[in-house]
């Protein structure tokens, strides 16, 4: 895959940071490089862990906020989850 983007003079980013079952630390990091980069679109290979990682990074790289809350009171490892879903 890099090399038939790079053969196509698409500029990319590989982020293979992503670990069985991952961390939200991963997914939030991976999220904010994906929107420093301001990123087009997501390429995942593979399935099960891999592309439910892709959809949380695509959902958090396109809101203004880290997956963790900034409250001081809250423990990093407390992540936001909203009752509302878009299907």
């Amino acid at each position: 895959m890099i090399e038939i983007l790079s053969s196509n003079n698409i500029k990319h980013i590989l982020f293979d940071r992503i670990e069985e079952n991952p961390s939200l630390e991963v997914v939030d990091t991976a999220a904010e490089i994906a929107r420093k980069e301001n990123i087009d679109f997501l390429i995942a290979i593979g399935g099960g862990f891999l592309m439910d990682a892709l959809k949380a990074i695509g959902l958090f790289e396109v809101t203004p906020f880290s997956i963790f809350y900034s409250n001081s009171s809250r423990k990093k490892d407390e992540a936001i989850y909203s009752k509302q879903y878009l299907f």
